[in-house]
């Protein structure tokens, strides 16, 4: 019986750990751009990163159901902001997947640094708080593979290599 009390507080200390864990919170740093960056790491909240100012892309996606509009900041605009200017780009989630592709790939691509999706905040229950997206519906050349594996969500951290 004393065994039911130790399931059932470790079952609500793992809960807090996932629901803590679903936002991004307020002032926390929850990106990092490092590598060959030249004016050393950067990490920045949400609130630097939507700073930068948003745009808007309404696609569809192999992982929704009909269209989507995300929100977020430019891929090329983030990086000019770090003075990254080329080189191979790692992206890497929050589960440790990370995909490498050529930075002008991603910029001629008009990639997005997705913040929002339908106006809302995406909690990491639903590929957030960071997802690079490509316009899919827009340039029907960026249906592929090699791009759909790039749409990295749950992003937290870019390496310039």
């Amino acid at each position: 019986m004393r065994l039911l009390p130790a399931i059932f507080a470790s079952v609500v200390f793992f809960m807090s750990i996932i629901q803590g864990a679903s936002t991004a919170s307020a002032g926390a740093a929850i990106l990092t751009i490092d590598g060959n960056v030249p004016s050393g790491p950067v990490s920045m909240t949400m609130e630097e990163i939507e700073a930068l100012g948003l745009e808007s892309l309404t696609t569809v996606t192999p992982w929704h159901d009909g269209e989507v509009t995300f929100e977020g900041v430019p891929f090329a605009k983030l990086m000019a902001h770090a003075g990254v200017q080329g080189g191979m780009v790692e992206v890497m989630a929050l589960n440790s997947y990370f995909v490498q592709m050529p930075f002008d790939d991603v910029v001629q691509a008009k990639g997005l640094l997705a913040t929002r999706q339908n106006g809302k905040h995406m909690p990491v229950a639903d590929k957030g708080p960071l997802f690079l997206i490509f316009p899919f519906s827009d340039r029907p050349e960026l249906k592929t593979e090699s791009y759909y594996s790039r749409a990295v969500w749950q992003i937290r951290q870019i390496t310039i290599r």
